[in-house]
């Protein structure tokens, strides 16, 4: 792996510590405060280029990413950005599920599930990497999946606690959280 080089990003958020990470072939973004508390603020974050990047708003993501970012600016803590769109089923198969969605009506669930792929199929192997390797073992994390909470206290890590980051939701976003919810077994909101 060797030692990572970190630069200062100037965000609209602050000055952010960024580096990328490296671990079986697979990299992720960190981005984080220059001072971390003892059970800092944790953002796992799957890229979503439609909403991140093109600003669609069918999806939470961006304004996650961008409540995560306000939220260490204000309080310190850590985001580590992966590579894994589609909750990790890549873009073009992301865009077949989404074609489905709109053609046949189907949640984003049914549409996973009629393309052959599992719900989830992530996991956090470099995540836990990323807090081993900044020797964090406790955290305050910012997720409604548990699967996340999960691989984290698997790996020994301790989660303190769980937050809501607060979003501003449109119809199609609530739908599709409240599908989450309910087929995919997330945590609703406190």
């Amino acid at each position: 792996m060797g030692k990572e080089t970190k630069i200062q990003l100037d965000t609209k958020h602050g000055k952010l510590i960024t580096y990328t990470h490296t671990l079986n072939n697979e990299t992720c973004v960190v981005i984080k405060s220059e001072t971390l508390p003892r059970s800092p603020f944790l953002r796992i974050h799957s890229s979503c280029l439609f909403s991140e990047s093109f600003h669609a708003t069918d999806c939470d993501c961006a304004s996650q990413l961008d409540a995560a970012l306000e939220y260490i600016k204000k309080n310190g803590g850590i985001i580590i950005y992966l590579y894994q769109e589609g909750r990790g089923i890549g873009i073009s198969e992301k865009v077949k599920s989404i074609y489905l969605e709109q053609t046949k009506a189907l949640n984003t669930a049914e549409a996973f599930s009629e393309l052959g792929h599992q719900q989830d199929p992530r996991n956090y192997a470099i995540a836990i990497d990323v807090l081993k390797t900044e020797n964090i073992q406790i955290v305050t994390i910012a997720t409604n999946n548990p699967n996340k909470v999960k691989a984290l206290r698997d790996s020994g890590i301790i989660v303190e606690s769980r937050i809501n980051l607060d979003i501003e939701k449109n119809e199609t976003m609530a739908k599709y959280l409240e599908t989450k919810t309910e087929a995919l077994g997330h945590y609703e909101k406190d």
